[in-house]
Order: C-alpha cells, then structure tokens, then sequence
C-alpha cells in the first residue's frame, strides 16, 4: 500500500478522532555561514504584488513546473484559492498554498517564491509539498527557475520575504503523516538565500523534535461475513491491537479500504486509548460486496503513532 493512500486515508479519519494528529524529521542538514548581502539594488523598485494576486495570476498561466519537480503535472491542474477544486479531471493537480514576491539574486526585478504541493485526483489531498521559484517577465508570464526544495516529512504553514534576500520558511510537524498531533504543534523559521541557482539555508534549525509517542501495532485480523441486502454482505472484523510503548496511546479507529470496489470506510465507534503493554480486540463492522476478493485493514491513533508499517494487513476476503 502507497503512502500516498496511507495519508489520504490519515485524512478522511482525522475529522473522527478529536485529540489526533504528527510528524517527522526534516533532512539533517547543518546550515552554513550566511552569504553576503546582495547588492543596494535587492528591494524592488514598487510595491510588492499582493500574494493573493500572485496566486490567481500563477494558477491562471500554470507555468511548466522545473524538471524536479515530483508533479510535472502533464495534463493536470493547477489549483488556487477561487480556482477548481482537486478532482476535477485526471491526474496529478497541483495546489498553491504560499507565494512571496522577494529578491533572490540581488538585482533590481524580484522573483516569486512559491510553495506547492501535489494533489492527486480523487484523494482532494496534497502530498509531496515542495518550494520552488519563479520569474517574471515585462508581460507578467511566469517562468520557473531549475530549483526544486522537497520538504516533507515536514510542512510549511508560511513563507515571508527575507529582508536582505532570500526567503523566510516557517515549517512545522506533516499534518499528514504519522505521529501529528495538535498537542504538540510547533513550528520553526529558517531562513534561505538563493546561491549557484538553488535555495542555501543560512539559519534556523534542522529539524523539530518530537514528543514520545505510542507505537501501536496490529498483530493479527480475523473476519465473518453474513448475508445482507442484494449483492452485500456484512463483514465483521477482529482486529488485535497492541501497545509496544513508551506511552499510552490515543482512541484507535479501524479502517478499510478495498481496490476492486473502490471502498474506503472507517468504522466510527473508536477503542478508548490503550496503556502500554496493553493488548486488545477491536470489533469492526462494515458491508462490502459479497465479491470482494481482499480488503486492506488500518489501524489510527489520536495519540498520534510515529509508525505506520505495523498499523496494516491485508486481509483475504473470499470463501
């Protein structure tokens, strides 16, 4: 199973578990010594354009996006605030969350600083966020500068133009991926400056540590299925959750999804939490076709569960 689907499915259960939600760890990399100041001329000779505008602007000419990019979006959309919405079309759209007009190269024309992330279609949600830049000629057309700075497992909340050159990231834990939880949501700005055509941080830190959390894990999935209506039958599922620790978890909800019929459901009746070293049978029920051949079981946690290839089987179905 895809992260990608993992995190679609993290999504859909996050409006069910009230105290839920994590992260990860951003690349070790140490920032160096800052660069020098770029010249007199860095700050633009007129006001900057309203972000706003600038994401309208961009999502209206949707520019090529550079080679390294990871949605070249061939055939997609680009979405924006007013824009279509994600799933409207096939394919791989891309949605503008952030956009800064700041001075990279230090002559007198500013360049535009956008953050974006992937959006596949039918999901509705981002992933493989990453911050790339632009041009703009006397025409307003944009052009994307050969520069591309993945930033998961983390997340940017907000980007602001750096005063002497560059830009201001503000990053915080993935919302999307294992271990959120809103709790424990901190954030980080570092700074970057643009050097031999790509971003360069200069300050702030590396990555954002994390509070302890339970690493739960599915250890066994038993299954009986009942007549229902028509061509469906009702499945219940058994599913063996343990607590490996270091602290208690959060409520577990159950989940499926199945490939043959398309079918993703979360039983909403979520476990209390568990304590550590604690094992227990989580009911689940759920009506697919009496033809489904396999579904796919996952487990969720709003204690938040740094985890996620111990939180799913693949269960047979037929027979």
């Amino acid at each position: 199973m895809s992260r990608k689907l993992l995190l679609g499915l993290a999504v859909m259960v996050a409006a069910s578990l009230a105290a839920c939600t994590a992260s990860g760890k951003s690349p070790a990399k140490t920032p160096s010594s800052e660069s020098p100041a770029p010249s007199p001329n860095a700050t633009a000779l007129r006001p900057p354009t309203d972000p706003q505008v600038l994401i309208v602007e961009l999502g209206k000419q949707a520019p090529q996006l550079p080679s390294k990019a990871p949605c070249p979006v061939k055939g997609g959309k680009w979405r924006y605030n007013g824009g279509p919405e994600p799933g409207e079309g096939p394919g791989i759209h891309v949605n503008i969350n952030h956009v800064v007009e700041t001075n990279l190269d230090g002559d007198a024309v500013p360049e535009i600083v956008a953050h974006l992330s992937c959006i596949e279609s039918g999901f509705g949600h981002p992933f493989d966020e990453f911050v790339t830049a632009f041009e703009r000629d006397a025409s307003g057309a944009f052009t994307a500068l050969d520069a591309v700075m993945l930033v998961q497992p983390e997340s940017v909340v907000a980007v602001a133009a750096r005063p002497s050159g560059g830009v201001v990231l503000t990053f915080t834990h993935d919302r999307t991926g294992p271990g959120y939880d809103d709790s424990d949501l901190r954030t980080q700005k570092r700074e970057f400056v643009w050097e031999a055509g790509a971003f360069r941080q200069v300050t702030g830190g590396t990555s954002i540590p994390l509070l302890p959390r339970a690493d739960l894990a599915m250890t066994k999935v038993t299954h009986t299925r009942t007549p229902g209506n028509g061509d469906n039958c009702s499945f219940t599922f058994t599913v063996t959750m343990s607590n490996k620790g270091p602290v208690m978890s959060g409520p577990v909800l159950i989940a499926f999804w199945t490939e043959t019929t398309a079918y993703t459901g979360v039983n909403q009746d979520a476990h209390p939490p568990m304590a550590v070293g604690q094992t227990a049978d989580i009911q689940a029920k759920v009506d697919l076709p009496c033809s489904t051949a396999k579904a796919t079981v996952f487990s969720f946690t709003g204690g938040a569960d740094p985890k996620f290839d111990n939180n799913s089987k693949s269960v047979s179905l037929s027979g």
